[in-house]
């Protein structure tokens, strides 16, 4: 069952908030995690959040884990921006608008989008 279009808002709004509290997303990156996440969530259901919560929090702790002075997030630092938020969950939010009713294939599409995503980021580590 996949959640009413103000859940999914009010789900999105309270992730990114805790993003932007704990230092890991600028005002306008919590605001374009507001948007991603309430995308994905429409389109991809729970298993969907599930995937984009991982992704984040995997990719926001890679920096801190690695310890200062490592060359990952040093250009921009360990704070997303907007544009960071729309490279990294852009593909994955529009995939799922674009299969809102098809919950499967809206989840494997955030998925892919994500896992490469992921995958850039871990690679540059």
């Amino acid at each position: 069952m996949q959640p009413d279009p103000l859940v999914s808002l009010a789900a999105a709004l309270l992730f990114s908030a805790g993003g932007w509290v704990a230092g890991a997303l600028t005002a306008s990156g919590a605001l374009a995690a507001t948007a991603v996440g309430s995308a994905i969530l429409l389109g991809a259901g729970w298993p969907g959040a599930a995937v984009l919560g991982a992704f984040f929090i995997l990719g926001s702790s890679i920096g801190r884990i690695l310890g200062p002075g490592h060359p990952v997030g040093e250009a921009k630092g360990e704070r997303r921006d907007a544009w960071q938020v729309l490279a990294n969950g852009g593909c994955a939010a529009l995939g799922a608008g674009l299969a809102t009713g098809q919950p499967g294939v809206a989840l494997w599409m955030v998925t892919g989008s994500l896992a490469a995503a992921g995958a850039d980021t871990w690679a540059t580590a």
